[in-house]
C-alpha cells in the first residue's frame, strides 16, 4: 500500500518498471525508505479467514510494519480457502473481477500466473480455464482475462478496454489483458475446453467450477474426481451426481454458491 497503492498509477508503474531487474524486493525497500521519511502513525493489519470474513485486526507500530506483515502475511496464507484438489482438467470460474482479486483471478487459487518476470503453475495444476463473467462491481476492468484459455463474448463485451489497458500497463504485464478465445455460449466454451484437455471421454475429465476465487465454500465437481471427494475428510458431497445443467440460452445454470 505504501509504495504500489498510494503511489497510484506513477508509483505502481514506476516500481513494476524497477523490479524487472532488481526484483519485487524494492518494493520493501521503498516501504522502508517512506516509513522513515513520513510521519506514518500505525498501520492496521486485517485478516479474512477462508470465508472472505475479517478474522483479525492488528495494529502496527511504523518500525515494525515490515517485519511483523510478513508474520501476518504467513497466518494469512494458512487461512485462505484453496480448491481442495490436483490435477484439474477444467477450472470453471464464474466471474473474475478487481473487486475479487488485484488480477480478476487470485492465482494462489487458480495456480496459475504469468508475466514478465515468470511464469508459474502450482496446485491445482489446470489445464483449462474457462472464464464465464466479468464482475459488475469490476467496472469494466478486465484485468486478469488474460490467465483464461476460453472465455464467453457477454464478458469480453463488458470490458473497457481503457481501464484494463491502463492496469495492466502500470503493472507491465499487458499478457493479463490479452483476450483468449470466446464463444457466444457456455455450451461453446466447454466444447472448446474439452476437445483441448487431451481426455478421451468428458466422463473422464476433471473439472470444477467455483463462482469466484473468493468464494470457495460450495463447489461443483465432476463425478470423476468421486474417489477425491470420498478420500478428503475435509470434503462434504451435498447433493447426488448429475449433469451440469444449461439453460435454453446454452449457458450454464446458476447454482447456490453459499450453504444454506
Amino acid at each position: 500500500m505504501l509504495t504500489i497503492g498510494l503511489g497510484k498509477v506513477a508509483g505502481a508503474t514506476e516500481f513494476h518498471q524497477r523490479a524487472v531487474k532488481h526484483s519485487f524486493t524494492i518494493i520493501e525497500e521503498a516501504a522502508g525508505f517512506i516509513i522513515r521519511q513520513l510521519n506514518i502513525l500505525f498501520g492496521i493489519a486485517l485478516l479474512e479467514d477462508g470465508c472472505g470474513k475479517l478474522a483479525r485486526i492488528e495494529a502496527i507500530l511504523p518500525t515494525s510494519i515490515i517485519d511483523r506483515e510478513k508474520i501476518l502475511l504467513q497466518e494469512s496464507s494458512a487461512m485462505m480457502g484453496r480448491i481442495p484438489f490436483d490435477h484439474l482438467d477444467i477450472l470453471i470460474i464464474d466471474q473474475i473481477g478487481k473487486d475479487i482479486s488485484g488480477i480478476g483471478m487470485d492465482s494462489n487459487v487458480t495456480g496459475r500466473h504469468r508475466d514478465i518476470v515468470g511464469d508459474f503453475s502450482t496446485s491445482p495444476h489446470v489445464k483449462r480455464i474457462f472464464v464465464r463473467e466479468l464482475s459488475p462491481n469490476s467496472d469494466g476492468n478486465g484485468n486478469g482475462i488474460g490467465l483464461a484459455d476460453v472465455t464467453t463474448k457477454r464478458l469480453v463485451d463488458t470490458i473497457d478496454l481503457q481501464k484494463t489497458y491502463i492496469n495492466a500497463l502500470a503493472a507491465i504485464s499487458p499478457e493479463k489483458a490479452a483476450i483468449p478465445i470466446y464463444f457466444d455460449t457456455d455450451h461453446q466454451a466447454m466444447q472448446a475446453c474439452a476437445r483441448t484437455i487431451g481426455v478421451t471421454s468428458m466422463e473422464k475429465a476433471r473439472v470444477v467450477r467455483i463462482k469466484d476465487t473468493s468464494s470457495l465454500r460450495l463447489l461443483q465437481v465432476s463425478k470423476a474426481l468421486e474417489s477425491d471427494v470420498l478420500s478428503n475428510p475435509n470434503v462434504e458431497q451435498i447433493t447426488p451426481w448429475e449433469p451440469f445443467q444449461f439453460d435454453k440460452y446454452s449457458n450454464l445454470k446458476e447454482f447456490h454458491h453459499e450453504l444454506e
